[in-house]
This record gives C-alpha cells, sequence and structure tokens, in this order.
C-alpha cells in the first residue's frame, strides 16, 4: 500500500484530497480489508509452506516485491 501512496503522491492523484472527506464507515472497512486480510494471507502462506516445495514457496515473495518494485518504477514498455 504505501508504494501505491508514493506513486500515486509523485503523479499529483492527491491533489483536491482531504481525509477529513472519508467516512467512518470507510475507515473502518479499511482496517477490516487491512487485518482480516492480512491474516488470511499468512495462513494460506503458512498452508502453503506444509504441502509446497519450499524452493517454490521461497520464490513467492521475491517475485511478488520484484514485481511492485518494477511497476513503481514505471519500468514498463509503452504499447
Amino acid at each position: 500500500m504505501s508504494l501505491t501512496l508514493i506513486t500515486g503522491n509523485k503523479n499529483y492523484a492527491w491533489a483536491g484530497f482531504s481525509f477529513a472527506q472519508v467516512s467512518t464507515a470507510s475507515w473502518l472497512a479499511l482496517a477490516y480489508l487491512t487485518a482480516f486480510g492480512s491474516m488470511v494471507g499468512f495462513a494460506a502462506y503458512i498452508w502453503l509452506l506444509q504441502h509446497a516445495p519450499i524452493m517454490l514457496v521461497a520464490r513467492m515473495p521475491m517475485s511478488i516485491h520484484a514485481w511492485r518494485l518494477f511497476w513503481a518504477t514505471g519500468s514498463r514498455r509503452n504499447h
């Protein structure tokens, strides 16, 4: 999420945004999705550690972060 915030700020996507405009229900929904999404993701990762080859599981987090870095730096081609 922090990469999204940084790249959004770099592209001036936050112009005119005010945190006061965000409703309490929206903040609670964000907290809920963050907390329970993390728990589900962690549980899935633990399950995967027990049921998949360790070398496959070890490469997954590295590839995800490499893709995020690739996307955030704008290293993609425009077709």
